[in-house]
């Protein structure tokens, strides 16, 4: 996880839940992350950023390169993930790193009052992020984990199986987990 401020800790341009920056990681990696923190909070920023041995370099050099107090080069939130709030309940769904932009709406769906369950999925629990932060929301209820490596899996077609009109669901992760959330999604109608 990390989380950026102004130098001068004047406020930070507003931003919606599904938002993402544009981050200079060096002058060959400019990369892309889902803001994970709370849109109502404008004093930092947050992300969460996955170590990828096998990826094209930028996250194994943000792990090296960015530590506390560095100056770094964003963009203004852009949001091409737009949460429809009007929805009569959400599921949330992520998979590993995909939990991200799902943490944002949660903050978000919740200053609504609106009606929501967040469902994260991961290998096992020591590699999980954000763990602490979400056992710490007040929305802490609304979330359900489920870690494969204990032989804990989402039942997708239970989960989404209920749907009833004006329910929506988003999802965000590995290729084929959203594949998955997406097949039972539309199998519910």
């Amino acid at each position: 996880k990390y989380e950026f401020k102004t130098l001068d800790g004047s406020p930070l341009p507003e931003w919606s839940a599904g938002a993402h920056l544009d981050i200079v990681v060096a002058p060959e990696f400019l990369r892309q992350y889902s803001l994970s923190g709370n849109p109502a909070d404008r004093t930092r920023y947050q992300i969460g950023v996955l170590r990828e041995e096998l990826g094209r370099g930028g996250s194994k050099l943000m792990h090296r390169i960015f530590a506390k107090g560095r100056k770094i080069f964003v963009s203004k939130p852009i949001n091409h993930f737009e949460l429809v709030e009007e929805a009569k309940k959400i599921f949330l769904m992520g998979g590993g790193i995909g939990i991200t932009p799902m943490i944002a709406f949660a903050h978000r769906l919740h200053a609504l009052g609106s009606r929501f369950e967040l469902h994260y999925s991961a290998s096992d629990q020591d590699s999980a992020g954000y763990l602490d932060d979400l056992s710490k929301v007040p929305w802490a209820d609304k979330v359900f984990y489920y870690f494969s490596n204990q032989g804990k899996r989402a039942d997708l077609n239970l989960i989404l199986g209920r749907y009833k009109a004006g329910w929506h669901v988003y999802t965000c992760g590995p290729e084929r987990y959203m594949d998955a959330v997406i097949f039972a999604a539309k199998k519910s109608g």
